[in-house]
This record gives C-alpha cells, structure tokens and sequence, in this order.
C-alpha cells in the first residue's frame, strides 16, 4: 500500500506570540536548526518515493513554496482552502484527491508544527500500522502521558497483546481532576493528532458521520482551480462549512479504531515551556536562543528572533523573555498559559500593531519593509539564487534599485543589463521590469525605494511569473 503524507499547515500558533504571527505562524519558525518544523514534517517519513500532500491557506502560499524552493523539495501538491474551517474539511478534500489518485492510497495525517526526532522509529510504527489498516476504520498514535497535562487530548484502550491496541475513547483537553483520574488509571495516551486512514474509508465515513459538511467539501474539490501543484478549493459553498476538527467529527464517534502507543521522543511545542524543556541549560536551569547574555539568572527562557538585536539580563528568576522584530514578551514562567488572552487584548485596544513579521516570504525569497510613509517606501529585497521576480509594472509607484551584493539581471521594457553592487538603475510606474539571480550559490541583495502616490503590494500587474502567480 501506498502512503501519502498529508501535512496540517495553518493556525496562528498565538501561545507563541511575538515568535509566531498570522503571515508567520509555527510552522515556519526555526528552533536552533536551520530547518523549519514544516521541513522537518516533510522529511519525517520517507517511502522511498513520498508524494506529500500540503493543506493550507492562500495566506500562507508564499512562504510555503518558499519552504518547498529552498530545500528542493518537487514531489508535492497543496490545496488551499479558501478560509480556516478547522481540520476536518481540508481532510476531506485530502482523501478525495488521493483516492482519485490511488483508490488503495493511505493518508498519514501530520501536523507540520510537532517535533519527532527518531525518524527510523516513526517510519517504522507508520509501516508497521499500515499493515493493519483493513482491520480499522482509522489508526491514531498516542503516547504515554509524562503528566497530567490538560492541554492534550487523551485516548483511553483497551489493553492487549497486539502492537496496536483498541480505542475505547477519545476524550478532549480534560480539566485538572479528570487529568489526574486517567493518569491514575494507566490506560490513557496523550492524543499525538496524527492519524493513518485509507482514503476511500475516511470518505465513507465523512460521507455517513459528516455528510452536510461532506457534501459542501465535494462540491468545493469538484469545482476546484488546478494550477500545476497548486488546488484552490472553489469558495461557492465554502461558507456553509461547518468548522469542525477531525476529533470530533470523526475519530470521537463510534468507529471502529486503533492505538499505536509511540513511546519516543515527540512534543506538539505548543509552548515555550515545551521549547524550553528541548533545549540545552545551563547550571540554572536556563536556556536562550540568539544572541543572548546572562548574569545571575535562574530557571529563565530567553529567546531573540531578531539578528539586530541583544537581550542582556541581569537578575532574572523564573521569567520567559522573548523578543521579535517588533515587540518583546516579557512573562512569569507562571503566567505562559494566559499568552492567548495577552494577545486578544492587544488586538482589542489597538496597540498591537505588528500582527504580522516585518519579514514578508515570497517564493523568490523576502522582503522587509526598512522605512514608509505617504511618499516612499524602502525596502530590502532578499532574492534567493536562480530566483526570478516576475516581469511586472505598476500603476502608481516609480521604483529605484540599489544593488548591495550579488548580481542583479534586470529586464527592463526591452533591454536587459546586469547590476553590480554599489550600481542602480529607475523604474518608471508603467514600465515593465524584472529583477532576477542567475546566481546558483549566492543571495542577491537589493534595497528598492519606491516612490508614487501608493505602495500597496496589489499594485502589481504580472506579465509572466515562473510561480505561476499570473
């Protein structure tokens, strides 16, 4: 049987905040490592032949293909849902392409925003599970709880010989009391939210447990927009969607399940408590990220996310310090939990004016806003090698590029010239033109002060666009 990574790549990620952001959510930050958890997701199981299959938002394309343009990464589809309509919806629409696909196909459904580190022994409990896939209707993986944690969904089994174990029950997050029953009882996993389906079966349970929802999902695939790897899920019916998780639509009703119970080393880092607890510390218990300096602190986190700045602390005692682009999170190790409601305040009064990294990902690399006000707009252009702006205009804005590393080939109306560093060349608004990196090796770096009467970035008229984004 063939097994197709489905990869969940969404949310905002908020307990997080002001590490993760709407147009930066988890999946793409970085912890110690150059990889991103999205790229560790992708690489986590391996067929030998893997044909990844990524569910998203439009609001996340771009740094998605970016994702995918860097590491190199070409056996892979997305499909964008037109609005976050939770799990189940998005799934759906994942098991009617591979069963279109592959009608014996199986669906490994990942969050891409967990950390497994033993990849041979996930590949091996994968296989080993899929070999059972026709006895059950869905297989989950849990794992035995070190707590009694209440931010986990729990799976109570029924115990027996066999390397997968009967679900009696799926229970949400539970509170406190409830924690602490199942941990006393022993028969309860933490709920790892990865699950193994045959394509054909989860439409047929979708279509029997969830069948208004099912129904719209159908009719949204069937009518859906197909560009090369891209689906865009058509939004007609998008709307009547009822927004609803696996969990509860699926897996909490009474199917037939099975249990891996994947004991090794696996954390959802939905907290920087659990970010923490991965880290190196030092005899203090504290850890750091970036560029840090400490001097008598104890049992503190403090994590900088941004090259142009230094967090230097002296005296700190139990305090998580984290500090982004453009705002900084200073907390009681006590107080984590109420980051959400933090943030929720923010928004409400106006004050959190930075929603979003000042970092924007495309999929010929990034931009940053440096400066802006109703006449100019700066920014830095970070094109990655043997990358391409598309050939474009504008109707409002003059541009002016300033070349400050790499070489730049510009097409500009008719005639194409390179730029070196330290050289320029204007863009007048109309005129079509291009910025490309023929470089193989080498990041281009170019600083574009536009000028005009608006800088919006749907200012762009695209001629042609090697990421299809005509």
């Amino acid at each position: 049987m063939y097994v197709y990574p489905v990869i969940l790549c969404g949310g905002n990620g908020e307990r997080l905040w002001p590490i993760s952001k709407n147009n930066h959510p988890k999946p793409f930050i970085k912890i110690n490592n150059d990889e991103t958890l999205l790229n560790n997701t992708i690489k986590r199981y391996n067929s030998g032949n893997n044909h990844t299959l990524i569910l998203s938002n439009q609001n996340l394309k771009s740094n998605i293909l970016s994702q995918m343009i860097e590491k190199n990464v070409n056996n892979f589809e997305i499909i964008y849902e037109p609005s976050q309509k939770n799990t189940a919806p998005c799934i759906y629409a994942a098991a009617m392409h591979i069963a279109k696909k592959n009608p014996e196909g199986l669906m490994l459904i990942m969050p891409s925003d967990h950390l497994i580190t033993d990849e041979n022994e996930f590949n091996d409990a994968v296989n080993t599970a899929a070999k059972f896939i026709d006895k059950y209707d869905a297989i989950s993986f849990g794992c035995s709880p070190k707590s009694a944690h209440t931010g986990y969904g729990y799976i109570k089994y029924k115990e027996n010989s066999e390397f997968i174990k009967n679900v009696a029950k799926f229970i949400e997050k539970p509170n406190q009391n409830t924690a602490d029953i199942f941990i006393k009882d022993g028969n309860y996993l933490w709920n790892l939210g990865i699950f193994l389906f045959k394509a054909t079966k989860l439409i047929e349970l979708a279509n029997s447990l969830d069948k208004e929802n099912y129904s719209y999902v159908a009719q949204c695939y069937e009518q859906a927009e197909v560009k090369n790897s891209e689906i865009y899920l058509n939004s007609n019916n998008w709307n009547k969607i009822n927004s609803i998780s696996i969990d509860y639509s699926i897996m909490e009703k009474n199917i037939n399940s099975g249990v891996v119970i994947y004991n090794y080393d696996w954390s959802d880092l939905g907290t920087f408590d659990s970010i923490k607890s991965l880290l190196e510390k030092d005899e203090l218990n504290n850890a750091k990220i970036g560029e840090t300096t400490l001097l008598n602190c104890s049992n503190s986190f403090v994590w900088v996310n941004d090259d142009t700045k230094i967090i230097a602390a002296i005296g700190l005692r139990n305090i998580t310090a984290i500090a982004s682009e453009n705002e900084i999170l200073i907390a009681d190790n006590t107080e984590l939990a109420n980051i959400k409601t933090l943030v929720s305040l923010l928004g409400s009064s106006r004050k959190l004016k930075h929603d979003k990294s000042s970092k924007t990902i495309t999929p010929w690399g990034w931009f940053m806003t440096l400066n802006m006000n109703e006449n100019f707009h700066i920014k830095l252009l970070h094109v990655r090698p043997d990358s391409s702006l598309s050939l474009q205009s504008h109707v409002y804005r003059n541009e002016h590029w300033y070349v400050l590393k790499g070489i730049a080939t510009i097409q500009h109306e008719l005639e194409t010239y390179e730029l070196y560093e330290n050289q320029s060349t204007y863009i007048k608004q109309g005129q079509r033109h291009r910025i490309s990196n023929l470089d193989s090796n080498n990041y281009l770096q170019i600083i574009e002060i536009q000028t005009g009467t608006s800088f919006a970035e749907d200012d762009i008229t695209r001629y042609e666009d090697i990421y299809d984004r005509v």
